[in-house]
């Protein structure tokens, strides 16, 4: 499936360039209810949700993507408000086993009552469900082992199942086409670069079919 993840130019071009994405850390997403999709008024169960969030923390982290590149407010709220670019990747369809590293999460309105019993399902709903109100994102996240920290961080390097195939360049990107293709390098023959502009008919970002001027 197609994903995209949406960057501001500068660290945009640093993954291009350097042929990896920024594993961000689960303390440090931007959503404090993070992993937090149960009623956990009873002290136990708060207890127990927050060490399981430390605990994942320490171990794991996630990668974030968009289901489409078309949303304005993704380009404001996430590409630098259009001054920045948005990278497609093709990864792994989910075929709805356990193994699946790329999850669609789901959304809901209200929290669920706390599991007696946790299964492994309880654990997935913890880390691929979210509040309604974050539906825009069609949010699409893997959930990947911490390993081989490079300056405190982590990186997923591009790969077959995390693979590039087209740059789209904001609407008030001053990136030229050649600049991107420079960064890419070998990868240019794989890699389609476009340009972005905002749709005359609809809310919508679609491609410049004028090309980059």
């Amino acid at each position: 499936m197609k994903v995209y993840k949406f960057l501001d130019s500068k660290f945009g071009m640093k993954s291009i360039l350097e042929r990896r994405l920024k594993i961000s850390r689960i303390n440090e997403l931007n959503d404090p209810f993070e992993l937090f999709p149960y009623d956990i008024s009873d002290r136990n169960h708060r207890f127990a949700i927050y060490a399981t969030k430390n605990y994942l923390n320490q171990t794991n982290g996630v990668l974030c993507f968009s289901g489409n590149w078309q949303n304005p407010v993704l380009w404001a709220h996430y590409s630098d408000k259009h001054y920045g670019l948005c990278i497609e990747f093709e990864v792994p369809d989910n075929d709805g086993t356990e193994n699946d590293r790329f999850t669609k999460v789901r959304y809901v309105s209200y929290r669920r009552p706390f599991p007696q019993s946790p299964t492994i399902k309880d654990s997935t709903d913890m880390l691929f469900t979210k509040f309604s109100s974050w539906q825009y994102e069609d949010e699409v996240r893997a959930l990947l082992t911490l390993k081989d920290e490079v300056d405190g961080l982590y990186y997923a390097d591009f790969s077959e199942i995390l693979k590039p195939t087209k740059v789209i360049v904001g609407l008030r990107c001053t990136l030229s086409q050649s600049d991107v293709i420079n960064a890419l390098g070998s990868m240019t023959s794989q890699v389609d670069v476009i340009k972005a502009r905002a749709g005359f008919k609809e809310f919508k970002i679609v491609k410049d079919e004028r090309g980059f001027r």
